[in-house]
């Protein structure tokens, strides 16, 4: 009987492969060396009928006194994603807003210095999570400030908890189940898990080929400097750019991407068709909430959710002020942070002054020349 010997191209191959993936490995560590924890590591407690096995390990960083302020970034993201924003004149964004309040940012599991949790977590337990993170860091009741995908999760948790809020901003945020918007893999990966499983491994294996390659990261670069079309990124922005390419282009980010996409896609279809007790419409009329928005955003159009969710909010009456930043692209607190502080300085002003409304739905000129809809007169 004839040995069997494999061909030497496929010998080859797999040689290759076994290569470009340690390389892809090695990157990844380099980033953990390289991107030190600014902050602390806080055990968090998930509830009893969680589907995790122990509590969380979350990376939290806390700075400042005052009224708190709790950061909720996107996906991908990380706790200090916007603090190099310099404010005209060369002042900090973080300086600025921690001399007057409490701001509390913490990575989701995945990202930044949280760890993976053993299986993606539903909005429902990111809620929990975050109630974690509330009970243990703020003595008062946060203003959330959500951007991005962190804005589904603000409001699930505001009418969830509409106790543990005192209002709410959201940066651009995703709120509707949108296909331009949810990545198409994750939604393939709902609608057929046996197929998504077998792509799965390729597509992971190809990341951690590529990851630490300079095609890699500079796939990854572009995609960061995207969103902020049609502006370029602010001369202080190089320090965040450079980390984000690290740290979007390793094994667990990516990962991590896909399942808190499919998570959401999950949710925001539940909640659309009444099969989820966590909706969009707070179902709290004294949640107060100013909605930011880049009129030219192409990741997450405002019309098809920061807009829409402002004249649902309007319709019923509720108290809410959308900002639509002319020029402006997705990455609002980098390119507009004189915004985000006037905006959590509104949602945190005294009750009478939010209360003396006098027109509803008014266009009305905002910050930096901004167009804004309210349904309040502040």
């Amino acid at each position: 009987m004839r040995d069997i010997v494999p061909p030497v191209g496929f010998l080859a191959r797999c040689g290759l492969a076994a290569v470009t993936t340690s390389c892809g490995l090695l990157h990844d560590m380099s980033v953990d060396r390289t991107y030190p924890p600014e902050g602390r590591l806080v055990r968090v407690p998930l509830s009893a009928d969680s589907n995790q096995q122990s509590d969380l390990q979350v990376h939290v960083i806390e700075r400042g006194t005052g009224p708190s302020v709790v950061y909720l970034h996107g996906n991908p993201g990380f706790a200090h994603e916007f603090f190099s924003a310099q404010l005209p004149g060369g002042a900090s964004l973080v300086d600025d807003l921690t001399s007057r309040h409490h701001l509390v940012t913490y990575d989701r599991p995945g990202h930044g210095e949280t760890p993976r949790s053993r299986a993606a977590l539903s909005i429902e337990e990111q809620c929990r999570l975050l109630q974690s993170v509330v009970q243990a860091t703020c003595q008062d009741r946060p203003i959330l400030l959500a951007y991005s995908w962190g804005g589904a999760l603000a409001l699930a948790f505001a009418q969830a908890h509409p106790e543990d809020v005192s209002g709410v901003v959201l940066l651009a945020p995703i709120v509707y189940p949108d296909a331009d918007t949810i990545l198409g893999i994750a939604r393939f990966g709902i609608a057929h898990p046996v197929i998504s499983f077998v792509l799965y491994f390729p597509f992971t294996l190809g990341h951690l080929t590529f990851g630490g390659w300079p095609l890699g990261t500079a796939i990854t670069r572009s995609e960061v400097e995207a969103a902020f079309a049609p502006s370029t990124p602010p001369p202080c922005c190089r320090e965040f750019l450079d980390e984000a390419t690290d740290r979007w282009s390793t094994t667990g980010s990516i990962i991590t991407m896909i399942e808190e996409d499919q998570e959401l896609w999950r949710h925001a279809m539940a909640s659309r068709d009444g099969k989820s007790d966590l909706g969009y419409d707070l179902g709290d009329a004294w949640t107060r909430m100013v909605i930011v928005v880049g009129a030219d955003d192409e990741r997450v159009r405002p019309e098809q959710h920061g807009a829409r969710l402002f004249e649902e909010r309007k319709h019923a009456e509720l108290d809410c002020t959308l900002w639509s930043l002319p020029g402006i692209g997705h990455k609002i607190a980098l390119l507009e942070p004189g915004v985000v502080l006037q905006a959590i300085e509104q949602v945190g002003a005294p009750w009478p002054i939010w209360l003396n409304r006098t027109d509803v739905g008014v266009q009305k000129s905002g910050p930096s020349g901004a167009a804004r809809e309210t349904g309040d007169e502040p």
